[in-house]
């Protein structure tokens, strides 16, 4: 809630991403997904990892929005991962 903005960086650009998911998961293998068979799946996972969020976040995404998923490992239980989902503004 403190800070709801990313800024990552690339060498060809600068870019700023608003977070809409800060969950904590048991398995990132069941909750990050890169293909999908079409926009409406897509939109479907994008609304499920926002529902998992431990914070209303107050941020609308569609299958449009470019998204940035970061992960790392926390201590809540034995082998979870804290788990952040943005999207570039």
């Amino acid at each position: 809630e403190l800070y709801p903005k990313v800024q990552f960086d690339t060498l060809e650009r600068a870019g700023e991403y608003s977070i809409f998911s800060v969950y904590v998961a048991d398995s990132i293998e069941d909750n990050i997904k890169i293909n999908f068979s079409d926009e409406i799946e897509y939109s479907e996972y994008l609304e499920s990892v926002k529902n998992l969020s431990l914070y209303d976040c107050e941020i609308e995404v569609n299958a449009s929005d470019r998204i940035l998923t970061l992960t790392t490992c926390t201590y809540e239980k034995k082998g979870a991962n804290l788990i952040i989902h943005a999207k570039l503004n």
